[in-house]
């Protein structure tokens, strides 16, 4: 009879984060009918099973993990990291599946790797696969967007230059351990190498390229070094130049959208201001313009900027432009003669969440595994 109350949470939870996801796709929105049906068809199913099981514990696993669930989301609404589509579906979803259903485990499939916990932790497991998922797809839209500006072009370049930093690095670190360095005279050797590579970018890639020769030569050509030296070097070029697509993502995923074609849900680029009826555009705080203020001893500035009185729309905020915002925004641009308006472009979350649930009724509780292994 268990397997029947899971095939069923599974079903319905697959079909609505479809259903969901194409909404989000399309429209960038997630039905409020969905959400809300998710919430009452979860504990309305637990309790059935409760009842006909003798077992209250499903219920309660429900109702838990649905309330816990929705005080969670609701915090990341407040920090404006979700909007409140997401926290409703996210708490639909607690509700049905407080425990991982692992669908995949009653057809006897091979490819089941881990065993479910039987603990309300489901909606934990499914939150944080749901951001890893979004990482690939975030990726390849900032990618789509980046790799024709010049902007990536240098980038890319920096971070070939200090690819070679990393063959240096550790080829030096042999030579520090097989001569016995002191460890200033690897200091000076570093800060020796980066005043040639200012001076002559050819030069300092031959000399970092002998250094990680004469490395190989002095540990007898070890395969395992080999491996190890080749594995840090592509991983310090990733790295690189991931964080440097994620940190550029902000400044390429903009469009201009006329005012009167504005939807809900639209996240404004900037800051939206109204100051005496009147529009304002400002970047919104990050870490660089905070240390900026405080390197240049404006705290009275940053005080302004953190409080925000005149504050119409964040750029911060998951949630987007509500239909009052686009309303007023509309009237007040018509007066000001404002056309146009500069927009997010951002990876939607709900087909994020449709993948790691698919993954999580395959796998088991993957992460649950790791943090206790």
């Amino acid at each position: 009879m268990i397997f029947y109350f899971a095939a069923i949470a599974f079903l319905i939870s697959l079909l609505a984060l479809i259903y969901a996801s194409y909404t989000d796709l399309k429209q960038r929105i997630v039905p409020d009918f969905l959400s809300y049906g998710l919430i009452v068809f979860g504990i309305i199913l637990a309790a059935i099973e409760s009842v006909l099981l003798n077992d209250w514990i499903y219920f309660g696993y429900s109702a838990f993990a649905a309330i816990y669930g929705f005080i969670f989301a609701l915090i990341l609404y407040r920090l404006g990291l979700w909007a409140g589509g997401d926290v409703k579906l996210f708490t639909g979803i607690a509700a049905l599946n407080p425990i991982n259903v692992n669908i995949a485990q009653y057809f006897g499939l091979g490819f089941v790797l881990f065993n479910t916990i039987n603990l309300p932790i489901f909606p934990i497991n499914f939150f944080i696969l749901s951001i890893f998922s979004m990482l690939p797809y975030g990726a390849f839209l900032i990618f789509t967007k980046i790799n024709k500006t010049e902007f990536f072009k240098e980038e890319l370049q920096k971070s070939k230059n200090l690819v070679f930093y990393g063959i240096f690095l550790s080829g030096l670190s042999y030579f520090t351990i097989i001569f016995k360095l002191n460890y200033f005279i690897a200091l000076f050797s570093i800060l020796l190498f980066g005043l040639i590579d200012r001076k002559n970018k050819v030069l300092s890639k031959i000399i970092a390229i002998l250094c990680f020769i004469f490395a190989f030569y002095g540990s007898n050509y070890s395969i395992k070094l080999i491996l190890d030296s080749l594995i840090i070097i592509v991983s310090i070029f990733l790295f690189i130049l991931i964080f440097s697509l994620l940190s550029s993502g902000r400044k390429v995923l903009k469009k201009k959208v006329k005012i009167e074609n504005l939807e809900e849900g639209m996240i404004p680029a900037n800051n939206v201001l109204i100051e005496n009826n009147s529009l304002r555009f400002e970047e919104s705080l990050n870490i660089k313009s905070i240390i900026n203020y405080i390197k240049h001893n404006q705290m009275d500035r940053l005080k302004e900027k953190i409080e925000a009185k005149d504050l119409f729309a964040s750029s911060n905020k998951a949630c987007g432009f509500t239909q009052e915002q686009i309303l007023k925004l509309k009237e007040i641009a018509r007066n000001e003669e404002i056309k146009e308006i500069e927009i997010k472009e951002s990876a939607p979350m709900v087909p994020a969440m449709l993948l790691a649930y698919i993954i999580l009724n395959i796998i088991g509780d993957l992460l649950w595994h790791i943090i206790i292994a």
